[in-house]
């Protein structure tokens, strides 16, 4: 039935009290006997608009939505989140509504549970909506949302400094306000992707003063979880593909890691196979000592070969070069003890890596680069009211090969890289910046690259410098908005052997892509057309895949 329908109906209504008022007239009754017939008369008004009601609704009126407290969803059974779904375009039955509520009741027993309907958007549709209010705060019938005054929101000191400045400043500002159900389940979402590996739940109690609660948030680690993770899965259409799996386990106190990778990406070699961690956290999760173990075989690349070639051969500047950059290798093995301190929103990190390694030219021998390292990362995440969500992530990495350890090699190895994110709506802006400094004698693969999956997306980095380089500065700005994405890449590489194919030094090269992407995030799954920004002819390179 549409707007008019009941218009029309309204009117009919009236005018047959109209009619009898007539009547009455006619018969000449008295004056008291018409007051009380109009008074009998109007007690009965027309229907309301967008009236609610919990019963009594019509047979033929349809479930719009169903609507309950998310931060219980999770807490509820496969089985019945599927049956209330159900509900979802069948005609209202009130005797299935009051099964379901009872079914709710049995699973969330801490909670007073009610149910009601309310008008959907549509005439002849509802929306069923199931209420919670814990049971210390339900004693008394009134409304909670807007009666009761939140006094404290209580969540454990050690995890509150892992928290963005963002979301713990949102849950102070909770505090001294009406409580509001739909913003302490949006926090409480927030505070689980935060607080990733944990179980995080949330109480409503009372008070110290009379219509006051405290929020109480209950932290928890998962005792025992797993989880398969890719760390990359993507193709560059002049290096091939780069993949890899990873399978975490974990126990309330350790870490474990473990899987496979082909890496045709991040350095000038491609090097294939296994990799494994192990990780003990302590004192509330802010320590984790442990280590991690690899073994890798090698691939090189014909640019790689003939550039090593044309070292050899060469004199003055090629042979300083020489000196600087050792031969290839097939096999290569580390073992990586360490520790990581956790403060607030800054990991620190310190160990040692006991690298080996077999040289082939001139002759096949085992050569070693044990290394001291050290790293401080960074990561914040803030919000301002009106311009969007914005996060901070930076890192310096140092590694340095000493004889101190036993190491044939020495040199070190500075590496610093920053980003920064804003992300309004459906569009998202990276800025990515990276820079680093290779000191000494050092095995091919601790040399920088550019033109990959990361860097100067337009190039091939066997065409920029084969052999990588010393030094290395790049920059990036990352748009995407929906699913359109586009990149803009500068960098450079220099120091001795940092040549291109054509025998040109290091320069400053740029690139442009474009393409589609399922999300703003990194993980999320791109595909980009790159160019190289140059004069002469161009080869576009196509990337496809996700983490890049």
């Amino acid at each position: 039935m549409n707007h008019g329908h009941i218009g029309i109906a309204c009117l009919s209504f009236y005018f047959q009290k109209l009619r009898v008022w007539k009547a009455v007239c006619t018969d000449g009754l008295r004056m008291e006997t018409v007051g009380l017939l109009l008074a009998c008369l109007f007690l009965f008004p027309a229907p309301a608009w967008n009236q609610e009601a919990a019963t009594n609704v019509p047979y033929t009126t349809v479930v719009e939505g169903v609507e309950v407290p998310s931060r219980l969803e999770t807490r509820l059974s496969g089985d019945l989140r599927r049956e209330l779904q159900l509900l979802v375009g069948m005609a209202y039955e009130e005797a299935r509504v009051e099964s379901l509520l009872w079914r709710l009741k049995e699973e969330l027993q801490d909670y007073r549970l009610a149910v009601r309907t309310a008008a959907g958007s549509l005439p002849g549709r509802i929306r069923v909506v199931f209420e919670a209010l814990v049971a210390e705060a339900a004693a008394d019938p009134t409304n909670v949302n807007s009666r009761y005054m939140v006094e404290a929101v209580e969540l454990p000191v050690p995890y509150q400094q892992r928290l963005s400045d963002a979301l713990r400043a949102e849950l102070k500002a909770m505090v001294g306000r009406q409580f509001n159900p739909q913003q302490s389940d949006r926090l409480l979402r927030r505070l689980r992707e935060e607080l990733e590996g944990y179980r995080i739940t949330q109480r409503v109690v009372r008070g110290s003063k009379p219509d006051s609660i405290r929020i109480v948030y209950e932290v928890e680690r998962t005792r025992r979880r797993s989880d398969v993770v890719l760390p990359r899965l993507a193709y560059h259409s002049k290096q091939n593909f780069t993949f890899g799996g990873d399978v975490k386990l974990a126990s309330e106190s350790f870490d474990l890691q473990a899987g496979i990778l082909t890496d045709h990406n991040d350095r000038v070699e491609r090097y294939s196979g296994l990799r494994a961690s192990l990780f003990r956290r302590l004192v509330d999760d802010r320590l984790r000592l442990g280590f991690v173990a690899e073994s890798w075989r090698s691939q090189w690349n014909p640019a790689v070969e003939e550039s090593l070639r044309r070292l050899s051969a060469g004199d003055g500047d090629r042979r300083q070069g020489e000196e600087s950059v050792p031969g290839i290798y097939r096999k290569r093995q580390a073992f990586s003890p360490g520790l990581e301190v956790v403060i607030g929103a800054v990991t620190l990190a310190a160990g040692i890596s006991l690298q080996r390694f077999q040289t082939q030219f001139p002759a096949a021998r085992y050569e070693t680069a044990h290394t001291l390292n050290s790293s401080l990362r960074l990561e914040q995440r803030w919000q301002l009211p009106g311009f969007g969500t914005q996060a901070l992530n930076a890192g310096y990495h140092l590694r340095a090969a000493t004889s101190f350890l036993g190491s044939d090699f020495t040199y070190t190895r500075h590496a610093l890289e920053a980003s920064y994110q804003l992300e309004r709506g459906r569009e998202t802006i990276t800025a990515a910046f990276t820079a680093g400094f290779l000191n000494g004698r050092a095995p091919l693969f601790e040399r920088f690259v550019l033109g990959n999956l990361n860097t100067l997306r337009g190039w091939n980095k066997f065409d920029i410098a084969p052999l990588g380089g010393s030094r290395i500065a790049h920059g990036s700005l990352d748009y995407r908005k929906g699913w359109f994405r586009m990149v803009y890449d500068v960098g450079a590489l220099q120091g001795p052997a940092s040549v291109s194919v054509d025998g040109e030094p290091g320069k400053v090269r740029h690139s442009l892509a474009a393409g589609l992407t399922t999300g703003p995030k990194r993980e999320a799954f791109s595909v980009l057309l790159a160019f190289p920004i140059r004069d002469g002819r161009i080869e576009p390179i196509w990337i496809i895949g996700m983490n890049f």
